[in-house]
């Protein structure tokens, strides 16, 4: 059986955040009532860790709606809850 959509969002690298950032980057958003991490689409890279080295906490400290949004542009991270791997994980990490 091939699956078509597969739960993904922006790749992180690995870089120096807190766990605080590294968990708010991603930014949500409401589909169908429910929160779900947005597929395409997290917080500046450069101004989180900026952020994260100075010890702001993003919520407490940082409005996370003020903060500029960037495509993925390191790619992106699949859900491996169901499957190991599927067509477009296999096609897209060889593209």
């Amino acid at each position: 059986m091939l699956i078509w959509n597969t739960n993904h969002h922006c790749f992180v690298p690995d870089i120096n955040l807190t766990g605080e950032w590294r968990k708010s980057i991603i930014p949500v958003t409401v589909l169908n009532g429910k929160p779900k991490l947005s597929k395409c689409r997290r917080y500046r890279l450069d101004v989180v860790q900026n952020l994260s080295v100075q010890g702001y906490i993003p919520g407490r400290d940082i409005n996370l709606t003020d903060l500029e949004q960037e495509s993925c542009v390191d790619g992106w991270r699949y859900s491996k809850d169901i499957y190991l791997s599927t067509i477009v994980t296999e096609v897209c990490a060889n593209v």
